[in-house]
């Protein structure tokens, strides 16, 4: 994705300077609790007649239920259940499209969305499902995701609309720079965790500075692989805590990583990107 589309929404002096904003509405997660419905596995749900659309059959359980709001009741108990603030959408279906704009709305709301993306989702299959990926948001991770933000973006931070020249990868190369010595200074691993994951988020989500630099971008490239690839060892070998769910925010990080890696080792040699070896 060339820059993920979220549906409708972050260097010890940098980082000092900075005041985090919540980015996430705490009232926009909540779910009515009354509904409770029983959690199905996939391939369980009963597909009834429906309207057709693009010659595809509208998935609905055996309760009246879409998929899409199935799997999102789900969800939102959850998120309420663990006291997380929202979430902030990674992968679904239409990840990868290229009509996606940059913008600074980066969480995921029903109450967000367009009446002509509510009803799409509503019409998503129990198969298309499989392929949503959330992040849960906490209060470190959206601080943190405002952190980047500002550091990355500067001056651009939360506007709409934003342009990008090839002055904007020394940005980027300059962050990580800075941000490789706070990492490496970072010794709580769910706060090293959480700095990696919006980091990165931020650099994919912004990614002009891919094909819009004059060099040196592989030293950015290869050391946050080696920074995540010594975070997610640590964890394999040692049992390490990093503090993430494994229901959402596990698949969602491991899935961003994957299309990253895509995404730079797609690009062409004649860029020197080198490989995104992140496991």
């Amino acid at each position: 994705m060339s820059s993920a589309a979220l549906a409708p929404a972050l260097a010890p002096a940098i980082a000092a300077a900075l005041a985090p904003a919540l980015l996430f509405d705490s009232t926009n997660t909540n779910t009515d609790s009354d509904a409770k419905r029983k959690q199905q596995q996939p391939g369980d749900e009963q597909e009834r007649g429906g309207k057709k659309k693009s010659g595809k059959t509208a998935a609905v359980t055996a309760v009246g239920v879409s998929p899409y709001d199935e799997y999102m009741t789900t969800m939102n108990n959850f998120v309420k259940t663990h006291g997380f603030l929202g979430r902030m959408l990674i992968t679904d279906i239409s990840s990868g499209d290229d009509d996606e704009d940059d913008n600074n709305n980066y969480y995921d709301e029903d109450e967000e969305l367009d009446e002509w993306e509510r009803k799409k989702r509503k019409n998503y299959t129990n198969e298309q499902m499989k392929t949503f990926r959330f992040i849960l948001i906490n209060k470190s991770r959206s601080e943190k995701l405002d952190q980047m933000e500002k550091w990355i973006l500067r001056e651009q931070a939360g506007r709409n609309i934003m342009m990008f020249a090839t002055s904007f990868s020394y940005t980027v190369l300059h962050s990580w720079k800075t941000f490789a010595k706070r990492i490496s200074n970072t010794k709580n691993p769910t706060h090293k965790l959480d700095l990696l994951m919006m980091y990165t988020f931020m650099i994919d989500q912004h990614d002009t500075w891919l094909h819009d630099n004059e060099g040196d971008m592989d030293t950015l490239i290869k050391g946050l692989a080696n920074a995540w690839k010594r975070l997610l060892k640590r964890e394999a070998d040692t049992d390490t805590d990093l503090g993430w769910d494994d229901e959402y925010t596990k698949p969602a990080v491991m899935a961003m990583l994957s299309q990253f890696q895509q995404k730079v080792e797609s690009m062409e040699d004649y860029f020197q990107l080198g490989a995104f070896k992140y496991n």
